[in-house]
Order: structure tokens, then C-alpha cells, then sequence
């Protein structure tokens, strides 16, 4: 009989519902040179109420392909339209974050990045100057949200992040945890269910390094209920009452990965303890007394 000893315990999984805070965009560039030696060539000089323009223009409107620059340091260079930015370009900000993608009248629309002054960076769509539609976000800390974003925060999709004792994610619905998460642990145990306060507890697969696997109730980290515990090794399982991360309550117990022969009975503790049924075939079973993990009598 085999016992078992492994269990899981997640400290500190805490999370808050996680918002991407972006400031609003302003619009202007300029240039070193000369307004006259611009007007030579193809681009033209313009000072706006904000900033300076340096780029084509049409009928005395911002038009085609330019550059602005505000006079606080934030400058943009791309595609114009109608004295707005429209299409693609790219605006760096005075403390260095930067966005790279589409406008649409002066604001955000469509596929973008922005990668933020301390090194977080969200890929996605826009929509109306916010984050919205499908993206991902990783934090400078290598956490990462993915999934779909509204006006800027997660709504649904996972939220991954690690420490020293493995790798978690977490499910999120309407931008609130669902209590649903994977874990995979730094010794290589796999942990798939419910989590509440930090532990995994209800519902719940596990797959162990060594190949073991269990499916069933799991509490505060430890198997409890009802549950099977597969054994890679021989194919045998256990099939019934867990209390405390063991066999306890009333239970099956396969010697191989075929239907016989097994013990039916009560476990106490990983080991048949009272009497018990041995089925050695469909049509032969055996009476048995158990003690402390001993078989002290059969009958039949």
C-alpha cells in the first residue's frame, strides 16, 4: 500500500483588480532649422498655440506625413488628417514612454503599443483613446494580463505572475477574479481548480512531477472529499474519502489500472483499517480484517 505525502500551500495571493492609468495626447513637433529653408522643400513650418509642426500640409491644414513637437518635451511624428493626427505613427512622451500605433481624430484607435517610462509595455487595440478590444499588458515585474480590455482595465482573461515557489494564473470575468487558477510549482506539480484565500480549495487537478496524478476535492491545499489518486507507476488507484491531504473514510483501493482485483472497505490514514472486501475476480471475494495497515484475518 502506498502512502502519500505531497500538498500544496500558496502564501500571499492577493490581488486587487489591476488598472492601466494612461495620460491624455497632446499634439506638436519641431525642428533646429530655419523657417525658410524648410519652405525650399517639401515640408513647411508651422507654430501651433501648443507646439511647432514641421511637415506636408493642404490648404493651410496639417496633412499627410509630420512632425510635433510640444513645447513641455512630448513629440509625434507620423500621419495626419484634417489638422489631426490619423493613421500610423509613433509619440514619445517628455518621461519617455512611448505609444507606436493608430490614430483616428487626434486619439488612439485601432492596433497599438506603449511601452510606459519603467519598462511595462501594453500591445493591443485601441478604441477612442483607451485601451479596449484584445491586448496583452506586462508589468516591468514580468506579471502580464491578457485577454480583453475596457477603457483601460482588464475585463476578462487571466492574470499570470510568479514567485519562488512556482508560476499562477488566475482567471478573471467583468474584471473581477472567478476564483479559478493554474498553478505550476517550482518541483514541477501542477495544480488546476478553485482558489480561496490563497489556497486551492474545492474542485481540483493535480499532476504531480513524478507522473501521479489526482482529480477531485481538494482543501486549503490539502485532497479532502471525495477523490481518485492514479499511481503512474503500476497504474493502481485509490478511489474515495480523503480527509487532510489522506485515505480516510470509506474508499476503493485497484492494485493494478484493471478492475480487479481491489479492496473495498474503510481507510484510515493511506491504510484499510476494519473489515474490508477483497474482489480478486468478479465472482471470487474474500472477507478481510485490517489493523493498523495489517491484514490480521480472511475469510471467505
Amino acid at each position: 500500500m502506498k502512502t502519500l505525502g505531497k500538498r500544496l500551500t500558496i502564501v500571499g495571493v492577493s490581488l486587487s483588480v489591476l488598472f492601466i492609468a494612461f495620460v491624455a495626447l497632446l499634439v506638436c513637433f519641431g525642428n533646429e532649422g530655419s523657417e525658410d529653408a524648410i519652405k525650399q522643400g517639401k515640408e513647411q513650418y508651422k507654430e501651433l498655440e501648443n507646439g511647432i509642426y514641421i511637415g506636408e500640409m493642404l490648404n493651410g491644414k496639417l496633412e499627410g506625413k509630420g512632425n510635433l513637437q510640444y513645447y513641455v518635451g512630448d513629440v509625434y511624428s507620423g500621419e495626419f488628417a484634417d489638422n489631426q493626427k490619423n493613421g500610423e505613427g509613433e509619440y514619445t512622451y517628455a518621461d519617455g514612454s512611448v505609444y507606436t500605433g493608430g490614430y483616428k481624430d487626434g486619439k488612439r484607435e485601432g492596433d497599438g503599443t506603449f511601452q510606459f517610462a519603467d519598462g511595462s509595455v501594453y500591445k493591443g487595440q485601441w478604441q477612442n483613446d483607451y485601451i479596449q478590444g484584445e491586448g496583452e499588458y506586462k508589468k516591468n515585474n514580468g506579471d502580464v494580463l491578457k485577454g480583453v480590455f475596457k477603457e483601460n482595465a482588464l475585463a476578462d482573461g487571466t492574470y499570470k505572475y510568479a514567485d519562488n515557489e512556482g508560476t499562477y494564473t488566475l482567471q478573471l470575468k467583468n474584471g473581477r477574479l472567478t476564483g479559478e487558477a493554474k498553478a505550476v510549482l517550482s518541483n514541477g506539480d501542477t495544480y488546476d481548480g478553485k482558489v480561496e484565500n490563497g489556497k486551492f480549495s474545492g474542485t481540483c487537478s493535480i499532476t504531480y512531477d513524478d507522473g501521479d496524478t489526482y482529480s477531485g476535492g481538494v482543501a486549503q491545499g490539502l485532497k479532502s472529499g471525495t477523490g481518485t489518486y492514479h499511481w503512474k507507476g503500476d497504474g493502481d488507484y485509490y478511489s474515495g474519502k480523503w480527509n487532510k491531504d489522506k485515505m480516510s473514510g470509506s474508499g476503493e483501493y485497484h492494485y493494478t489500472k484493471e478492475t480487479f482485483p481491489y479492496i473495498k472497505g474503510n481507510f484510515q490514514s493511506n491504510k484499510p483499517n476494519g473489515t474490508c472486501t477483497y474482489y480478486k475476480s468478479k465472482s471470487v471475494k474474500y472477507t478481510t480484517y485490517w489493523k493498523k495497515g495489517s491484514c490480521t484475518k480472511v475469510s471467505k
